[in-house]
């Protein structure tokens, strides 16, 4: 299984995964859930059942069973339960763009295959998932049987058969669609356009939208259980990180993300990080020096 490495504020924690793979077949009765995202690997999320909502970079999808996402890297999401009664159980498959092309290898039009569904929701036949949750689970399996012959080769053709499995699906079924109305579209689509722009605000976007903030601020939180302005933060934050990860200054990724005190940036950073830009810089330099298992072992 996976080291993760968690900021000092899970509510808003980003989370990195070291091992370029894992699985979690889980059912639970609590969720503490948070945004994150993986910097470092794609995750394959199924839905099995129960109620809950999941929230990637400004889309909210209500769950079925069997509703299935292929996240990118980078991308952030969060899974919310929609009460707190029922159990949650749900899939997740991680993997490594350097194992995902071990798998792959001589397989043409893949990469198209993966662009193609990234990141979009998509929902298996009872069939197909009761068939790929039992790949999973034998992946499970061999992932914690190292000492067994033609280990490698079993988890190779298990996250293969997973795969393959899932572009099939996505490449004869249609995605389906957002769930939320027209305003929170119109909302996300204007934050996401104005995002670091300095006067975008609550009142520039009730402006804009020609609807009062009372009505824009309620109708989001009431969907998101966030406000607005948290969800620009958030936004803007994880531009400030990539920039940062890109090579650029502290003072340019403030500045060229909308900020306008630099001081409550590296709070906000700090906050949502768990370090000042600088430490999580150094941070980030030191593990990518660190070695990482690879597949061909």
């Amino acid at each position: 299984m996976s080291n993760i490495i968690e900021p000092n504020d899970t509510k808003n924690a980003i989370i990195e995964n070291v091992l370029p793979f894992d699985v979690v077949h889980q059912t639970t009765s609590s969720l503490n859930s948070y945004l994150h995202y993986h910097p470092n690997y794609y995750e394959l999320y199924i839905f099995i059942n129960g109620s809950a909502t999941l929230y990637i970079e400004g889309k909210l999808y209500n769950l079925s069973p069997g509703d299935t996402f292929f996240i990118s890297p980078e991308i952030p999401h969060m899974v919310k339960k929609s009460d707190d009664i029922s159990s949650y159980s749900r899939v997740v498959v991680h993997i490594s763009p350097e194992l995902l092309e071990d798998i792959s290898s001589g397989e043409l039009y893949f990469n198209t295959f993966i662009e193609d569904m990234l990141n979009k929701r998509y929902r298996l036949s009872n069939q197909e998932l009761s068939l790929i949750v039992s790949y999973i689970d034998s992946l499970s399996y061999e992932l914690e049987s190292f000492d067994k012959p033609c280990h490698w080769m079993m988890v190779r053709s298990l996250y293969s058969l997973t795969i393959s499995s899932i572009i099939r699906h996505t490449q004869s079924t249609p995605s389906k669609p957002l769930d939320y109305p027209k305003i929170i579209h119109d909302i996300l689509t204007y934050i996401d356009k104005h995002l670091t722009e300095e006067s975008l605000s609550i009142q520039s976007i009730s402006t804009n939208l020609n609807v009062s903030k009372s009505y824009i601020s309620h109708t989001f939180k009431e969907y998101f259980n966030e406000s607005i302005w948290q969800n620009i933060i958030y936004k803007r934050l994880l531009l400030a990180q990539k920039l940062l990860l890109s090579g650029q200054t502290v003072t340019y990724s403030c500045f060229s993300c909308g900020f306008t005190s630099y001081s409550n940036f590296i709070k906000a950073f700090s906050k949502m990080f768990g370090d000042t830009p600088h430490k999580y810089i150094t941070k980030h330099k030191n593990y990518k020096r660190e070695k990482i298992i690879k597949i061909s072992k």
